[in-house]
């Protein structure tokens, strides 16, 4: 998540960062559909075609990670993987630093895809399935992934990130007992190429996206991919539903999963730790993001904002500092 500083809307900044990509000028609504969450996301069409513009400020994001992410992605597209587009500027650069009054941001462009995501629409038993075996060919692909310039992080620096993060809030010891905690139970973690690798990580339902018309999956937003432990992959994709039948989805899911990549059940009964991690790492992330309050009167929401996520940190805390 963002800074809160970050998440508010300029028209200008986006339209200025656009100008670097080609776009239609005289469509209705330009720059006024947006997503300000961990990046910002502002739709627009190019010769008619859905695109979108994603920009993040220098200290949010470094643009050799989502130079590296990109490079996964042309390598998932080589491979025939149903995922993200990049397009370049106008001045063949998947990747524009753009320098504005507010900073430097780094911006990318990526073609729309087909469908509607899993998050909007009632899901099938067969869709449940189809959604586990695209991440159980994706982990497949990933196990045979080497990259050529840039390395995505790895578990390692996502928790020296959140020690780094907790370091500057003294307050936060049962924050930093837990991260003890978890670091501790991941070290004893087998890391084999079958059960470590190059994960999606946020593989949940509004980020993959199905086509009624031709059966087909097509998967979003790799801003967050990291080399972790696959089940930790499923965890955090599997938390996101929130459907009648939980035990269904597993079944179906791992089901899918297993038609492309090896599932061994002892993974099942590692859950729980996983999803300890991310909590812990949802919880750092906010504490870090609400921490600035000096840049100048708040908008009204804000205020609402900032309850719901100091909800939010207590909810994830519940469990810090006890036995995984």
């Amino acid at each position: 998540m963002l800074q809160l500083k970050y998440l508010l809307h300029d028209r200008d900044r986006a339209l200025s960062i656009l100008s670097r990509w080609n776009y239609d000028e005289s469509q209705p609504a330009l720059m006024e559909r947006f997503r300000i969450s961990s990046n910002a996301v502002y739709a627009f069409t190019h010769e008619g075609v859905i695109h979108f513009l994603r920009f993040a400020h220098e200290e949010e994001k470094s643009r050799e990670q989502i130079l590296a992410e990109l490079e996964f992605l042309r390598y998932l597209n080589a491979n025939g993987y149903p995922c993200l587009r990049p397009v370049v500027s106008k001045y063949g650069n998947e990747v524009e630093v753009v320098d504005t009054p507010a900073g430097r941001y780094y911006a990318t462009v990526f073609l729309g895809v087909p469908g509607k995501s899993l998050g909007n629409q009632p899901i099938t038993a067969d869709m449940l399935y189809g959604w586990g075996k695209q991440m159980g060919l994706l982990h497949r692909l990933s196990k045979d992934y080497t990259p050529e310039n840039y390395r995505r992080v790895d578990h390692e620096g996502k928790l020296n990130w959140m020690a780094e993060v907790l370091a500057t809030f003294p307050d936060e010891k049962l924050a930093r007992t837990e991260l003890k905690i978890v670091n501790d139970w991941l070290a004893k973690l087998p890391r084999t190429k079958d059960h470590y690798g190059l994960i999606h990580y946020d593989f949940e339902l509004d980020n993959v996206f199905y086509c009624e018309d031709t059966k087909k999956f097509h998967i979003i937003d790799f801003d967050d991919a990291a080399y972790h432990w696959f089940a930790l992959d499923v965890t955090n994709a599997l938390a996101s539903y929130e459907g009648d039948n939980p035990h269904l989805a597993l079944e179906q899911f791992i089901a899918g999963y297993r038609t492309e990549h090896v599932w061994d059940e002892q993974w099942l009964a590692l859950m729980p730790g996983f999803t300890r991690y991310q909590l812990l790492y949802g919880y750092v992330r906010i504490i870090r993001s609400t921490q600035d309050k000096s840049f100048g009167e708040e908008p009204d929401w804000m205020a609402g904002l900032r309850q719901k996520l100091a909800k939010l940190c207590k909810e994830r805390s519940a469990n810090f500092g006890k036995e995984i």
